[in-house]
């Protein structure tokens, strides 16, 4: 229930929803947007993974004490 709110109107975090029939519909797009929420953090995280070793790799052959040097 939302406070300050008719006891038989319910809310998301962000909308006042009502009462069924259409509770279940509410309930249905907000696991709707808890999965897409899930699949681009899983996304991001996997595009930062990738990025973070690749980086790493990049910095060891720039450590490696054989690279040629760069003359001026």
């Amino acid at each position: 229930m939302c406070p300050g709110l008719d006891s038989s109107v319910e809310c998301s975090h962000f909308v006042p929803m009502a009462s069924p029939p259409f509770e279940e519909d509410g309930q249905l797009h907000t696991l709707g947007l808890i999965e897409e929420l899930r699949s681009e953090c899983k996304r991001m995280w996997g595009t930062s993974s990738e990025l973070y070793f690749r980086i790493d790799e990049l910095l060891r052959e720039l450590a490696n004490p054989n690279l040629h040097e760069i003359s001026r």
